[in-house]
This record gives C-alpha cells, sequence and structure tokens, in this order.
C-alpha cells in the first residue's frame, strides 16, 4: 500500500511541475513567477484528491498527456521536429496508459490555427499529421516486432471501445459528463468570481494581453471531454486530464489582477520569509 501511495504521489508532483513548465512556456509578461495560480485552481478541484488518493489509472495517463502538450507547445517556437516526435511519443503512451481519452491532443494544432491564425491550413494539416504519424509509429513497431500486443490492443478497442458505444450504459444522460465537468470546475468558478469581486472593488481595470491562451487551452480541455458523450458509458475520471488546462486557462483569466497585487518583488520576498 506505501509503494502506491507513494507512486500516486510521484504522480501528482510531476503534473504539478509540468503545469509549471506549460505556465512557462506560454507567458511572456514576466508572469512565470504566477505558476502557483493555475496549480492552485487544479488543486482545488475535487475530483484531484479522490483520483490521487486512489491511484487511478489516470493519473499515469495524465503525466503523458500533460507531456504531450507541453512538447507541441515547444514546436511553435522551434520548428524542430524533435518536439513533435517526443508529443506523439507521449500520446502513444497516454493510449497505452487508458486508451483513447487520452489522444485528444492530437487536435492541438487545430486550436492554435483557429485561436492564433499563425500558421496556415496546410502548415496545420502537416503538423498534425507528423504528430499523428509519431503516435501510430509505437504501435507499427509493435505490429512488426510484437504482433501478439496489437492483438491484444486490438481486442481492446473492439470489446472496451465498440462495446461500450453499442451495449453499455451508465449514465442516463450524454450531457452527465459536460455536468460533471461543471460541477468540479465550479470550485475554481467561484474563486475567479471572488477574485473578479476583489478586482472591481478595487477598480483594477481588468485586461487580458494572453486572453488568446486563455481560450485555446479552453478549447483544448473540451476536446477532452465532448467525445466522451458519444457512448453512454461515462464516468468522471475519464476527464481527469483535462483539468490540467482548464487550471491554466482560468490562471490565465486571473493573473493580471493577482500580478497588480502580488508583484514579483513582493513574492519573491514572501518567499524568502517562509524559507528563513
Amino acid at each position: 500500500i506505501y509503494v502506491e501511495r507513494f507512486y500516486s504521489f510521484f504522480t501528482f508532483i510531476v503534473i504539478a511541475y509540468i503545469i509549471h513548465l506549460i505556465w512557462g512556456e506560454i507567458n511572456r509578461k514576466g508572469l512565470n513567477y504566477l505558476s502557483w495560480v493555475p496549480l492552485l485552481f487544479w488543486v482545488i478541484i475535487p475530483l484531484n484528491s479522490w483520483a490521487y488518493s486512489n491511484n487511478m489509472l489516470e493519473n499515469t495517463m495524465n503525466i503523458f498527456v500533460s507531456l504531450s502538450v507541453l512538447f507541441s507547445l515547444k514546436s511553435f517556437k522551434s520548428k524542430k521536429l524533435k518536439n513533435i516526435f517526443f508529443a506523439g511519443t507521449f500520446l502513444s503512451l497516454a493510449f497505452l496508459s487508458k486508451g483513447f481519452v487520452g489522444l485528444f491532443p492530437l487536435s492541438i494544432f487545430f486550436w492554435h490555427f483557429i485561436v492564433f491564425k499563425k500558421m496556415n491550413i496546410k502548415e496545420m494539416f502537416s503538423r498534425s499529421a507528423q504528430l499523428f504519424l509519431f503516435t501510430i509509429t509505437p504501435f507499427i513497431l509493435l505490429y512488426l516486432f510484437y504482433p501478439i500486443a496489437i492483438n491484444s490492443i486490438v481486442n481492446y478497442i473492439h470489446k472496451q471501445v465498440f462495446g461500450s458505444i453499442q451495449n453499455i450504459s451508465t449514465v442516463e444522460s450524454r450531457f452527465f459528463i459536460i455536468e460533471k465537468l461543471i460541477l468540479e470546475l465550479l470550485p475554481a468558478l467561484v474563486l475567479c468570481l471572488i477574485i473578479f469581486y476583489f478586482s472591481v472593488k478595487k477598480k483594477f481595470k481588468v485586461e487580458h494581453p494572453e486572453k488568446k491562451w486563455m481560450l485555446f487551452f479552453f478549447l483544448l480541455g473540451l476536446s477532452g471531454v465532448l467525445p466522451i458523450m458519444i457512448s453512454m458509458k461515462q464516468s468522471g475520471f475519464y476527464i481527469l486530464t483535462t483539468f490540467p488546462f482548464f487550471s491554466i486557462a482560468f490562471g490565465i483569466l486571473v493573473t493580471p489582477f493577482i500580478a497588480s497585487v502580488i508583484p514579483k518583488e513582493t513574492f519573491k520576498i514572501f518567499l524568502l520569509g517562509i524559507f528563513i
């Protein structure tokens, strides 16, 4: 039991660190020190504490999904193919951890194209194709060198995926997963409202220099939720891997005000006081 608990806690720490790294990739306004804001939003999601105390498979899958998004973001700055290679490889590991629910970051270049309009449609399809190719490459290698593993995957797809879509029902409505998402994000929404209340009270003019990133991460998170509605076999922990991206979106939403209240110098003094 102690090995299991340690491993689950380890996955929690790793994902928190990846959120910190993703925050550093998208912030160009000197707000890297506020990476604790999306982490706070992520920690207060109720399902997270339940999942990491019960060592769910999604904990491991979440590491690979988050790493895939991190390297995809790196590919926006550096067009070296290795970043998309790592992004695709981590997606294949996410699939091997828990199946199709870990593949939603395949849409990441599409959402970047829609939100930022910095690449043309040809480049978007090219990068998406590269990501898909690197995602399926490990399975091609399995087919060539260890075909019995592919038989196992085919059986999984036939029984677990198609079987659940056609025959298994664990909820009364396809909108269950949307209701679950809203309930899980409710603490973050309430915290946002509290922050906005104080910003209005202080007559703070809200500006969002990174508002496009906020929309990008929100849409990326939704792409991991909405496809689940295809099946009537649904559960809240299916969307666990989307929470880091919703948390980052919430973090972007409130950081302009938080940065005005807690500037970088004040934060450094606060940290110094803690460690001294």
